[in-house]
């Protein structure tokens, strides 16, 4: 009998070791994906932050997007890629929003230049104009001068610019 007891303690000690040897040399996440929600991640530390609320995150190397806790659909790969990227998501719309300004910076920068045409070319003209009447101003007193001392009429020379 009491060598049976100690079969069975034998027994139930190797059962014991079998049945907690793999979560004890488990990783925590698994490599070679197997993450929820469809994450990725290879390599020491990849994906090491990575929360429940986070999908689609690939990760390829050593501390690859080690401190991506929600972000979606991040890419890293190479040694300590995107190491401090927490959300990814957050970012993604962050730059959104900023092509989104740069474009309308875009669309008032050509429009203040078509503006600034619009005006060259009316002050352009505006100047036409003024050397027209200061020529025409100094012929008339050219003439007005003539003619009060009984000289020749006077020419007209226009001078253009």
């Amino acid at each position: 009998m009491k060598n049976q007891k100690i079969i069975f303690a034998a027994i139930l000690s190797v059962l014991a070791c079998f049945a907690l040897s793999p979560k004890a040399r488990a990783v925590s996440p698994p490599p070679d994906g197997g993450y929820a929600n469809a994450n990725t991640a290879e390599g020491e530390d990849a994906l090491f932050s990575l929360a429940a609320t986070a999908e689609k995150n690939t990760a390829i190397g050593f501390n690859a997007l080690y401190t991506n806790t929600t972000g979606f659909k991040n890419t890293a790969t190479g040694v300590f890629a995107l190491y401090n990227n927490t959300t990814g998501d957050v970012k993604l719309n962050e730059f959104l929003k900023a092509q989104s300004k740069i474009q309308k910076q875009e669309t008032t920068i050509t429009e203040l230049k078509d503006g600034m045409k619009v005006l060259t070319a009316s002050l352009r003209e505006q100047a036409a104009q003024i050397q027209k009447v200061s020529a025409q101003i100094e012929v008339s007193k050219f003439a007005t001068g003539r003619i009060r001392r009984g000289g020749p009429e006077p020419q007209m020379v226009l001078n253009d610019q």
